[in-house]
């Protein structure tokens, strides 16, 4: 493996690879401007690691992407414009961001793959066309303090299995879901706060496990809790209110959420009957 350093201020443009980091390789970039370009910003190579500091990436396929096996960190960067995501994290790969600003991708902001574990401090996901965060395959995240704001898609997407942990995070004004958890994926959300998303602010789909604890759901322009057939879901004092359609919605054969301690379901608690219409019930 090789070992590389750049320092300051330094603008590396390219065509179609900015940074490319070879297996095995090792490379240190700080106060650099990568791109604009039509390749991959940074591409970390199997067993390669890259640590970025506040570094700026611009390219049309994409900020960083992470094979398997290799490892990236970065703190006070910023991952911009492209046609895919802003962090990549392919199969078995591992990524640390902290006080990152990621935006306007169409894809997602972060994208995780294939049993890949990716870390977010203190991040703002905000203004992507897709995704603010999506989770699939086995993909491990565990988010901290992160604004996921104004995305296009769902805020948080956790798929396939995946399993997130999210504590002090927003997820907040999307045109879309604020957090969709689906076909076995699993999550804990803490102390987040889910508001003003234009679809529910948290729908949990068939097979999908999700714990939320002293989370705020409100504001959102339809439910704030969407609950499908065979989803299973716990709430422990949290507060849901100020929901347009309502604060809890049940679909026709969709178990009653878990309640513990003292939560406040101002909006109640609607399921649809057998004939598809919204009925007010109270909860088990």
């Amino acid at each position: 493996g090789t070992f590389a350093r750049i320092e300051g201020g330094g603008i590396l443009g390219f065509h179609r690879a900015g940074v490319d980091v070879g297996p095995g390789s090792q490379v240190s970039l700080q106060g650099v401007m990568v791109g604009p370009g039509d390749g991959v910003g940074l591409k970390v190579r199997t067993r390669g690691q890259a640590t970025l500091d506040g570094c700026s990436l611009s390219s049309d396929a994409g900020s960083v992407e992470i094979e398997g096996d290799a490892r990236a960190q970065l703190s006070h960067c910023r991952l911009m414009d492209s046609r895919f995501a802003g962090l990549l994290a392919l199969e078995h790969s591992q990524a640390v961001l902290e006080s990152c600003d990621i935006g306007a991708h169409a894809c997602a902001g972060v994208h995780v793959l294939a049993g890949a574990n990716v870390v977010l401090r203190q991040c703002r996901l905000t203004g992507n066309a897709g995704f603010g965060v999506s989770i699939m395959d086995r993909g491990l995240a565990t988010m901290e303090g992160c604004l996921v704001q104004a995305n296009g898609g769902t805020g948080l997407l956790i798929h396939h299995g995946a399993t997130v942990q999210a504590r002090n995070c927003t997820f907040s004004e999307g045109r879309s879901l604020g957090v969709d958890c689906s076909e076995g994926g699993q999550g804990v959300l803490d102390a987040c706060e889910i508001s003003g998303n234009a679809g529910a602010g948290v729908q949990v789909e068939a097979g999908g496990s999700l714990l939320l604890v002293r989370c705020t759901l409100k504001e959102g322009r339809d439910t704030g809790l969407l609950l499908l057939e065979d989803s299973q879901v716990t709430l422990e004092e949290c507060v849901v209110h100020r929901n347009a359609r309502g604060g809890i919605l049940l679909a026709r054969e969709a178990a009653d959420p878990i309640l513990r301690g003292g939560n406040r379901i101002e909006d109640g608690f609607l399921r649809v009957d057998g004939g598809g219409n919204l009925v007010r019930v109270a909860p088990l």
